[in-house]
């Protein structure tokens, strides 16, 4: 299912009638929509951890800092930094910037084989990972391009698709577009 078939579906739903073009229109309902459905998708995203959205970063062995991958929206609650170079213990995830500050300053003691933290972006380890470093994520991209292949954040033509469920995606719009409008949408919200 497209977002135009997902569009064309809450269309119906709300305004009655079927648009026949979502992207390269200029109507004021095309253009709410497309706006809307943009929100409604990165709300669902959100709402769980979507195996459909979990990926694994990896990061070279002798790291002390490393990049977020390109797509990266979070960590999975309760997962950690594997070492895949120790089948038993991962890599410790310092609770705050104070506990990562004392151990690299030698003020509390490294667990083996290593701590690691998310600041400004990156991830930093102390000390240096000793293997090569493996994380899940939940990516932010969240849309499939009308290539079919290529991954990407935001829909941008007619053919791209959600990754996630289609149905949850119209009756999402479906409720967003009529609480927009003051329209009643209990009812909407509770099928969503």
């Amino acid at each position: 299912m497209t977002i135009q078939s997902c569009v064309t579906s809450a269309s119906i739903r709300v305004i009655g009638s079927v648009p026949a073009t979502v992207f390269a229109s200029q109507a004021q309902v095309m253009i709410e929509m497309r706006d809307l459905v943009q929100d409604v998708a990165i709300e669902i995203a959100q709402a769980a951890e979507w195996r459909a959205l979990t990926r694994i970063g990896t990061i070279a062995g002798g790291a002390t800092t490393a990049g977020l991958p390109v797509d990266y929206d979070r960590m999975l609650t309760g997962q950690g930094m594997q070492d895949t170079a120790n089948w038993f213990w991962g890599y410790y995830p310092y609770r705050d910037v104070s506990e990562y500050m004392m151990a690299i300053n030698g003020q509390v003691p490294t667990l083996d084989p290593g701590g690691w933290i998310i600041l400004e972006n990156t991830i930093r380890f102390w000390p240096a990972t000793s293997g090569t470093a493996q994380f899940p994520y939940i990516s932010s991209s969240i849309v499939l391009d009308q290539d079919g292949a290529t991954r990407k954040t935001t829909f941008q033509a007619d053919n791209d698709t959600f990754m996630l469920n289609e149905r949850l995606l119209t009756l999402g719009l479906i409720r967003r577009y009529r609480a927009q409008k003051g329209l009643e949408y209990a009812e909407d919200m509770q099928t969503y």
